[in-house]
């Protein structure tokens, strides 16, 4: 084993010392004039020195790490671009991502363009062009022998030919050892090239992109919109998985894997929660779903019981708070509840009852006629007056009784009595409730914001705001009552942040200012929100607003101020600090990407300089 080891220790010692030799090679050229040589294309080790001269350009990071080489003459070499990781060679991969592509080699006199011919059993390679000093015959024999030390971490950037591959195997990731129908998986991918070296997709810890590849099996449904899959157990063969995997651009070429699971056992949450649940006809739990409660219903099935089941089971298992985040069950058409290890937290015997993550230590439930809520000791908690409860929302439950809704606290206590036609759930503290079709607004505690006076209403929004239509005339209030933005337009305002709406008066939109002062006339034909919605850093951009006039994009901020006027064909809003745009010059559309405080313009699809975003 010490000599394994050891043997290890050596053979990693060698690649790294080679590429960093590498390394160190190429960080000693400067910017400037090299001769030029080209390969005599009758005798390949020949070198003849051309009357030109070319420019070597060697631009590096703030690590002074090499980055780019650009090698300019006639004729011109180009610009290689390095990739510098852990995993690939310094110069294998300067250009294109196919292992014949041309490469860089590097020592003290000299820079060499070569091709990788042939990778197995022995590189063997093509030279062309070498700027510097003449490299003399013995050049190649250095490049082979740098190849073989480094033969061992040969990963490609992207496999790009399927007859490059000898075999695929597929690894199920998962933090668990035995797995369930329903079970979410990702999948990595191990390769075993021709040249016999094994090279990993990037989730394995390689650097291969799983994008490039197809994946698909019998046992396995892709989870929409999600990386992840989704086992079916009763499908797998043998207690194995058959994988089939193939590169997009090759579809004829298709590598067939098998892989051994545990699945289903007698230990897997879906069997252990199947035989807990097996007593009950029915059951329901809550979930939280993009940030909104679910209510999920399972009724036992008479072959399969709740197996049928398997994501559900799985959500019920996986549940942390036990004393809390209870399922709702039901046999001989009472109601109960219990934990997720089939523990009894109330007895079966009521008629109905509130399903939720049971935060507040209050369930509602029905006995009888009347509705109260029981504590999680199965104690009475709020008296059986009511004719319906629904579960708590924060620290209040809505009520109903004679056909009237209200809302009491966690003590029981009425704080809005049962006279509204209907009540709507509490958001930022305040309640949305109509009497006698007129529309008002009251606090979690209570307090009236404002009479039912509004011929409609809606929630508060996230920016604490609630908008009302009153003769005919929108506008919208605060938590106070107070009246932010007045009663007088035609469309309903919005709210771009806490301080700002954009208003709509006599066909066109403007940005009015909580104080009532105008920021942008009504001059707009559209306003967005930038930044607020699809952007992983808000910060900056949620200042920028997007807006349209006449047909055309430009940008304004939060501040009152003009970013970009409405001289672009097209404009998205800011995602992170830049947005993309276009414009007409010359009747030609042209594309660029605008960033946040000018730092740096980058133009695709037309030609470096453009700079849209500066004019």
């Amino acid at each position: 084993m010490k000599k394994i080891c050891l043997l290890l220790f050596l053979l990693g010692f060698c690649i790294i010392n080679a590429q960093e030799s590498q390394e160190v090679a190429a960080s000693k050229w400067k910017d400037g004039m090299y001769e030029y040589y080209h390969t005599n294309l009758y005798n390949n080790l020949k070198w003849e020195m051309f009357n030109i001269k070319h420019k070597l350009a060697i631009k590096r990071n703030a690590k002074n790490k090499v980055v780019k080489i650009s090698l300019k003459g006639d004729p011109s070499i180009g610009d290689y671009i390095h990739t510098d990781s852990a995993s690939t060679d310094f110069v294998r991969h300067y250009s294109g991502n196919d292992y014949n592509d041309k490469k860089l080699y590097f020592n003290e006199n000299c820079i060499i363009a070569y091709r990788l011919k042939q990778i197995t059993p022995k590189p063997e390679i093509e030279m062309n062009y070498c700027i510097g000093k003449n490299p003399g015959d013995g050049i190649k024999d250095e490049i082979i022998s740098y190849l073989e030390k480094t033969m061992s971490y040969y990963i490609p950037s992207s496999v790009s030919k399927s007859n490059e591959i000898e075999k695929i195997t597929a690894v199920i990731i998962s933090d668990d050892d035995e797995l369930s129908s329903g079970t979410y998986i990702d999948l990595g991918l191990v390769f075993k090239m021709k040249w016999g070296v094994e090279v990993k997709s990037k989730n394995l810890g390689g650097n291969i992109d799983i994008k490039n590849f197809t994946i698909t099996s019998n046992q396995l449904k892709k989870v929409p919109n999600r990386i992840f899959w989704e086992i079916d157990c009763s499908k797998t063969i043998n207690k194995e998985m058959e994988i089939v995997v193939w590169l997009n651009y090759y579809p004829s070429d298709k590598f067939k894997t098998l892989i051994p699971v545990k699945c289903d056992t007698e230990n897997s949450p879906v069997v252990k929660m199947s035989k807990i649940l097996s007593d009950y006809e029915e059951v329901r739990y809550s979930e939280l779903w993009n940030g909104k409660k679910e209510i999920k219903v399972l009724k036992k099935l008479p072959e399969t019981g709740y197996s049928t089941y398997p994501i559900d089971l799985l959500k019920i298992y996986k549940k942390k708070e036990i004393a809390t985040d209870l399922i709702r069950v039901k046999k001989d058409n009472k109601i109960g509840y219990i934990d997720k290890n089939g523990k009894i937290i109330i007895p079966v015997e009521f008629e109905d009852g509130t399903v939720d993550n049971f935060t507040s230590g209050l369930i509602g439930v029905k006995k009888g006629n009347k509705c109260g809520f029981m504590t999680l000791k199965n104690t009475i908690g709020v008296p059986f007056d009511y004719d319906m409860v629904w579960a708590y929302n924060g620290n209040i439950a809505k009520i109903k009784n004679e056909g009237k809704f209200g809302y009491i606290n966690l003590q029981g206590k009425v704080i809005a009595k049962p006279i509204y036609d209907e009540v709507w759930g509490l958001t930022n503290g305040v309640i949305l409730v109509k009497k006698d079709s007129k529309y008002g607004y009251i606090t979690e505690t209570g307090v009236v914001v404002t009479n039912t006076i509004y011929d409609v209403a809606t929630e508060f929004s996230s920016a604490e705001f609630g908008t009302v239509l009153l003769n005919n005339k929108i506008g919208c209030i605060d938590k106070t009552g107070k009246i932010v933005v007045p009663i007088e337009f035609q469309k309903s305002p919005v709210s771009l942040n806490k301080d700002l709406f954009k208003v709509y008066k006599d066909g066109k939109w403007g940005i009015l200012k909580k104080d009532g002062k105008m920021l942008f006339d009504y001059t707009y034909d559209e306003i967005s929100v930038c930044g607020t919605d699809n952007s992983k850093n808000p910060g900056e951009c949620v200042k920028y607003i997007r807006v349209k006039r006449d047909g055309l994009f430009g940008f304004v901020t939060t501040d009152g101020k003009v970013f970009k006027d409405c001289i672009y064909n097209t404009a998205d809003d800011f995602y992170g600090n830049m947005a993309a745009i276009t414009k007409t010059e010359n009747g030609v559309e042209k594309r660029d990407i605008c960033f946040l405080m000018q730092v740096m313009e980058k133009v695709i699809y037309t030609k470096v300089g453009m700079n849209l975003c500066r004019k």
